[in-house]
């Protein structure tokens, strides 16, 4: 695995971790599925408050820069849209906890995409083969 598609797969995941308590409550869980679904929806996506600005413009070049194409792009909200279920879940829906863990993913990508279940490593794994190799300057 290339553990440079994981960082921008964390920052898309902090940009949408739902508010939550200690444990999965169905507000977290109402949270929950609607950021999955904000991720899932370029629609959704351009009318959040948080994909506008100079953190969501450098979020968007990085994936752009990785992806290449449109649909490369959406391959990568799509799998961020799943980790956000394991995250959620892993953290008891806990934003502080979350932040953690993805302030540790940035520092250890590998030992993070260990974490999560093995269909979505593949699906990982089966992206980051179709993905172009991102110049050295351009990496996150």
């Amino acid at each position: 695995m290339r553990p440079f598609y994981l960082i921008p797969l964390t920052c898309i995941l902090w940009l949408g971790r739902p508010a939550g308590g200690e444990d999965l409550t169905a507000e977290a869980m109402k949270a929950l599925e609607e950021t999955q679904a904000v991720l899932r929806s370029p629609a959704l996506r351009a009318m959040q408050p948080e994909s506008k600005g100079p953190q969501a413009d450098e979020l968007m070049k990085q994936i752009q820069a990785l992806g290449g194409t449109a649909q490369d792009n959406e391959a990568i909200f799509q799998i961020a849209a799943e980790v956000m279920g394991d995250l959620t879940k892993q953290a008891h829906g806990d934003p502080d906890q979350m932040q953690r863990i993805l302030d540790q993913a940035k520092k250890n990508p590998e030992g993070f995409a260990r974490s999560l279940s093995p269909s979505e490593q593949q699906e990982i794994r089966d992206l980051g083969k179709k993905l172009p190799v991102p110049d050295a300057g351009k990496l996150p």
